[in-house]
């Protein structure tokens, strides 16, 4: 029988779907693991109306999958599905730091380049070192936004969020992961370094593609060991 007096949600589905994003995110909920509606529901004081919907706005953005008749869990990603998220970033960023090198200010690439900078020494501690790796992460995470900034097109800035959101949990459940080949990483940021200082879009652009294969190919070598019974 259907409540005449449904319960006011206290959430509307974007924000419902923002916390359990971040959830996912910081592996506080793990691939292949259901997430119950009801549970969703009590957490947020809701119906399962904004539920399914903050459940609908996570699957687009392929951090849940939704089968019939059994509901929602999160996201199984393939070896395919990595290699595909990958080579977004990778193109996304070429895009930016070859754009970056041609129209940044002076002052935008030493900043660039600094942030580079504090990654280089810490490439060869992170293997196996998660506090390290995540310290990379941010610094990384830094340089890119700057570079994406430093393109001023509006277009290429939103075309770089919207990259950055849809692979974000493939590229932080893969990069606290072991670095697997430590010299491919420091060559790659190397490279895309001295394409800025200078300003090769060419020399940058390669730079910063390699740094997601890098990032990729660490991942595939992860893959076996992070999903042991998904089938590649």
């Amino acid at each position: 029988m259907t409540n005449p007096h449904p319960r006011p949600s206290r959430f509307s589905p974007e924000q419902i779907a923002r916390a359990l994003r971040n959830d996912i995110l910081a592996g506080n909920l793990k691939p292949g693991e259901r997430i119950v509606e009801r549970d969703v529901g009590a957490r947020f004081c809701t119906s399962r109306g904004p539920v399914r919907e903050a459940l609908r706005l996570l699957q687009s953005d392929r951090l849940v999958s939704i089968e019939s008749y059994r509901g929602a869990k999160v996201a199984e990603p393939t070896t395919n599905e990595i290699v595909e998220m990958f080579e977004a970033r990778a193109a996304v960023y070429g895009l930016v730091a070859r754009l970056a090198a041609r129209r940044a200010s002076p002052a935008t690439i030493q900043s660039a380049c600094a942030s580079i900078a504090t990654i280089l020494p810490l490439i060869e501690q992170a293997h196996g070192d998660m506090q390290i790796t995540r310290t990379i992460m941010r610094n990384a995470s830094a340089a890119l936004n700057l570079l994406a900034a430093a393109s001023r097109s509006d277009y290429v800035c939103g075309l770089f969020d919207e990259c950055m959101q849809r692979t974000s949990w493939h590229i932080s459940y893969f990069a606290v992961s072991q670095v697997h080949d430590t010299m491919r990483h420091y060559v790659a940021w190397r490279k895309l370094s001295n394409g800025l200082a200078a300003r090769d879009p060419g020399l940058a652009g390669d730079g910063a593609r390699e740094v997601a294969y890098a990032t990729l190919a660490d991942a595939l070598h992860a893959f076996p060991q992070l999903f042991p019974s998904v089938d590649p």
